[in-house]
């Protein structure tokens, strides 16, 4: 009811930090207290000092300093924060041409790419909300989502797109389908426009900026769904100023500059991964994407990036087989962060013994824990 676990109660008592009555071994607390003490524990997000109010203010904001600057690398292509933003424009307008509306859901199911970064931002450029998916989301996971959130459009691989053959009612609202690498035609059906993602993107054109009058800070920019391991998915909404105030707390405790480059392997529609791209976006530093564990630490030798970003299963592998990749970064990374679930203290302390260096952050069950948000 307090919101406050007993173990804790009785570690601050012991810290001298709250008032209580200790009886031997025991320690009694009044419920005055208690209940004077904790509303100062409880979290409060910092708030956004930025001008920028806006998630599609951040990409303009950062283009128009560090415009040839390198944003995003994947593979062997690399996009400018110029190109970013000129692209996301691009994308934002094709969405409006398709009737797509403020407060609108579209579905971004995307491996890791430039694309799903180009694709987020040009949804809310055209003040529509992302709803982020993995791209091994199960059949009936997929359908519960597109039930729920009702999407006027997907951007989807042609591997998510092959699902999309048969389905009928959880598509009724659908206006357009934009598909990466598409190499087969879907079925027609009526009025839902079907493009590839890249013939909307190599169009060639210069679009304006698209206006963003009328859109608020604390509108809805995107749902992020659990994996449904304990359940039916359930949403999580966020809002431009919550993705702000996560994003600028990690850019400035971690002291992010222009100067830094992550390297991250993991699923980016991940909220963990999410909120490092913006926090890497806003300070004008780089953002280097792999498809997984063992492509980043190719890349690690190659790029030597300052950061890494890892979840434990990640941390296993390397611990487990190759541990002397991370022991030769830990000359050049400035900090590596291991998050979205609880790493054992057995296997934090091996891989701490790789990086002796190497500043190693575990966030979880603070800044990236998915229940800062709202559930829908």
């Amino acid at each position: 009811m307090l919101g406050i676990k007993v173990d804790t109660l009785y570690r601050y008592a012991r810290n001298g930090k709250l008032r209580a009555l200790k009886i031997g071994k025991l320690w009694r607390f009044a419920m005055s207290d208690i209940e004077e003490f904790t509303p100062s524990q409880r979290y409060r997000a910092p708030p956004v000092c930025s001008k920028s109010m806006l998630l599609p203010e951040i990409l303009r904001e950062t283009a128009r300093k560090f415009e040839q600057r390198i944003a995003v690398i994947c593979g062997a292509s690399q996009w400018s924060y110029a190109e970013i933003d000129l692209l996301s424009d691009r994308f934002a307008h094709a969405l409006l041409e398709k009737g797509i509306e403020p407060g609108d859901r579209v579905v971004v199911i995307l491996a890791n790419s430039a694309e799903f970064v180009i694709a987020c931002f040009a949804i809310w450029k055209a003040r529509a909300i992302v709803v982020a998916e993995d791209v091994a989301i199960r059949p009936n996971s997929f359908i519960h989502v597109l039930e729920e959130t009702q999407p006027t459009a997907l951007v989807v691989d042609r591997n998510v797109a092959v699902q999309l053959e048969g389905m009928q009612d959880p598509l009724r609202y659908l206006r357009a389908i934009f598909v990466k690498d598409q190499t087969f035609a879907i079925s027609s059906r009526a009025n839902i426009q079907v493009e590839s993602l890249e013939a909307v993107l190599e169009s060639g054109t210069c679009p304006a900026s698209v206006c963003l009058d009328g859109a608020r800070a604390d509108d809805v920019v995107s749902i992020s769904y659990t994996s449904g391991s304990t359940g039916t998915p359930k949403g999580v909404t966020h809002t431009h100023q919550s993705w702000l105030a996560a994003a600028e707390f990690t850019r400035d405790y971690l002291q992010l500059s222009a100067r830094d480059k992550i390297l991250i392997p993991l699923p980016l529609h991940h909220a963990y991964a999410f909120r490092q791209i913006l926090a890497y976006l806003s300070a004008g530093g780089t953002v280097e994407i792999t498809a997984d564990i063992y492509q980043a630490l190719r890349v690690l030798r190659q790029q030597r990036p300052t950061a890494l970003l890892l979840v434990p299963a990640a941390c296993n592998i390397i611990i487990d087989h190759f541990p002397s990749i991370l022991q030769e970064a830990d000359c050049f990374l400035r900090y590596t962060e291991v998050g979205a679930a609880p790493l054992v203290p057995e296997r934090l302390q091996q891989f701490r013994e790789l990086l002796p260096t190497t500043p190693v952050h575990v966030p979880t069950g603070r800044s990236d824990d998915l229940t800062r948000g709202n559930t829908v």
